[in-house]
């Protein structure tokens, strides 16, 4: 249900005026009303207006985070060959699905959502100050992007309109 009421608001929506670059991710919400987690966020916010940066307990403090930021940019991690694999497949994985017959939608799967997959392993891998993009990260990535039910969209600049829902294995 809440799949069809995705595709629907997507199917509607058009792209924002400013550009977005091929690699930009969007996450579908739907905020559907929830006793316990609306009391919980309604608390939260409620506590950040009354009691300011101490309602935060937080590990890291800004100065931290910045220069954690700038330190993992410094690394230029290389796709593994067994990662390199993974990624191929997950690309054949997500191009079979999009030419499934039978299927009344199609997402028109890109070497673009290949590169997304790619920048995206690499990424990780420098958030965990790694050398090389191993196929750990590549799972992670795949499972971020389309495991469980969870989906994120890629926008595609140059294909005026066109939302890239991913699902990878």
């Amino acid at each position: 249900m809440s799949e069809q009421r995705n595709r629907a608001n997507i199917t509607h929506k058009h792209p924002p005026p400013k550009p977005i670059t091929r690699f930009d991710l969007l996450h579908v919400m739907v905020d559907e009303p929830n006793d316990i987690h609306d009391f919980a966020i309604a608390t939260h916010i409620v506590n950040v207006h009354r009691n300011g940066p101490a309602a935060f307990n937080v590990a890291y403090d800004m100065g931290q985070m910045q220069r954690y930021i700038k330190f993992a940019r410094t690394y230029k991690p290389e796709i593994t060959p067994e990662a390199a694999r993974m990624l191929v497949e997950s690309y054949k994985h997500l191009r079979a699905d999009d030419a499934a017959p039978g299927s009344n939608t199609s997402y028109r799967i890109t070497v673009r959502q290949l590169e997304a997959l790619v920048r995206l392993s690499q990424a990780l891998a420098r958030v965990r100050c790694s050398d090389r993009v191993n196929t750990a990260h590549v799972k992670e990535v795949c499972r971020g992007v389309g495991g469980r039910g969870r989906r994120m969209l890629l926008w595609g600049v140059k294909e005026q309109d066109d939302v890239v829902l991913l699902s990878c294995r």
